[in-house]
């Protein structure tokens, strides 16, 4: 843990980046919480008013919205965690859940997805269109749209009834969905692709074994590839803007960021590369692990934070890439990534735990056992943390 002076010059650190942190917000209107874009690229805030007229935060997609920034506007628990309920699914719950308008959507390994009450752990309604899947879901006006087996589905979320079913990649499993302005992007194990959200149409597709979940900013896709490349692609028409080649394996999603696309690869090295021309910004080289990156980072307040193989959560300084600290979980930190809310990172480990750990300093706020490895991804929202288990179960902690 850090000693006290490392403490004091870290929490200098923060409350520098906090106000500088609303200026880079404004630059690039990354508002808290976005759920799309409108026609001209502009996000558009998540935060809805149900029929009491509360605000409600939601956390729509992987890594929370388009640009996979992985923060969210509302608290989570700080000091400490208590389970609300839990949600069994049958095989590994890998795919994180989404939660939209008090309804928490999980995915099993096996292949079912449920709409789960958020109040009280109890199913709306479940489908199983079979098939294995580790790809978490998108809810966009009404519709969920997830990856099962290597196929993308559409269903409603009143009642589960699909809508369509679309079969992007011959090979290989097909990454999370991104969603925004009518479109589906996902990665697959031999095309990324765009999908008409209304019927399941192919717009486009450009040839790239990309394992990596897209993010969507301004008319431009950013996705990894197993080839080692960092794609841009023009939203409308998958035409190629920029590539940026790492020489290693890309399985983690990017998250674009005042500018900045962040992602790891799986050489430990966690990358900083200019959004509109994919020039290098820096690169940070002291990750390790036997696995490499595989984790997405988090962007909030001027620092990135990204799981590592070797059994860490780790801050990194967005500006030049310098290392700020360093918390040790009990062992890999695998595909979990983190999640930013309110001064607390939420992640997942394989020692069976689910961390809270201070955005500031990277001292321990809380730890949470569960029954097995942690691969899924927390999702904080209304003060509450849900996450998957390989275990195959759901937990909802508050």
């Amino acid at each position: 843990m850090p000693s006290p002076p490392e403490r004091s010059a870290a929490i200098l650190r923060h409350l520098k980046r906090r106000i500088d942190g609303v200026e880079e917000r404004i630059q690039s209107d990354a508002i808290p919480n976005p759920i799309g874009t409108s026609d001209d690229g502009a996000l558009i805030s998540d935060q809805v008013t149900r029929g009491t007229g509360t605000p409600s935060v939601n956390w729509p997609m992987y890594r929370h919205d388009p640009r996979h920034t992985g923060v969210a506007d509302a608290a989570g628990p700080a000091g400490s965690a208590t389970e609300m309920w839990t949600y069994s699914f049958s095989g590994e719950v890998v795919a994180s859940p989404v939660v939209v308008d008090g309804i928490v959507y999980g995915v099993g390994g096996g292949g079912t997805i449920a709409a789960i009450n958020s109040g009280d752990g109890t199913a709306e309604w479940s489908a199983s269109p079979g098939g294995p899947t580790d790809a978490t879901p998108a809810v966009v006006n009404g519709t969920l749209y997830a990856r099962v087996g290597s196929n993308v589905h559409a269903f409603d979320t009143d009642d589960g009834t699909e809508q369509w079913s679309q079969s992007p990649s011959s090979s290989g499993g097909v990454s999370s969905p991104a969603v925004v302005n009518g479109s589906v992007y996902v990665g697959g194990g031999d095309h990324i692709s765009a999908i008409d959200a209304s019927d399941g149409s192919i717009l486009w597709q450009t040839g790239a074994d990309a394992r990596s979940s897209p993010a969507v900013v301004g008319g431009t896709v950013y996705c990894g590839s197993n080839d080692g490349t960092i794609y841009a692609l023009n939203a409308g028409d998958g035409s190629e803007q920029w590539t940026y080649n790492t020489g290693n394996r890309i399985e983690a999603s990017p998250s674009v960021v005042g500018g900045t696309v962040y992602v790891g690869d799986t050489g430990n090295n966690l990358y900083a590369l200019n959004a509109s021309d994919g020039s290098e910004e820096w690169v940070n080289t002291s990750f390790s692990g036997y696995y490499g990156i595989y984790s997405s980072p988090a962007v909030a307040n001027g620092t990135v934070f990204c799981g590592s193989s070797n059994g860490a959560l780790r801050a990194v300084s967005a500006s030049d890439g310098s290392n700020e600290w360093t918390y040790t979980t009990g062992d890999v930190v695998y595909s979990s990534s983190p999640a930013y809310a309110d001064g607390v990172v939420y992640i997942g480990a394989w020692d069976s735990t689910i961390h809270a750990v201070n955005a500031i300093d990277g001292s321990e706020n809380w730890t949470f056992s569960v029954g097995d490895w942690v691969d899924s991804s927390p999702a904080v929202v209304d003060g509450a943390v849900y996450c998957g288990c390989n275990d195959g179960v759901l937990y909802a902690l508050e």
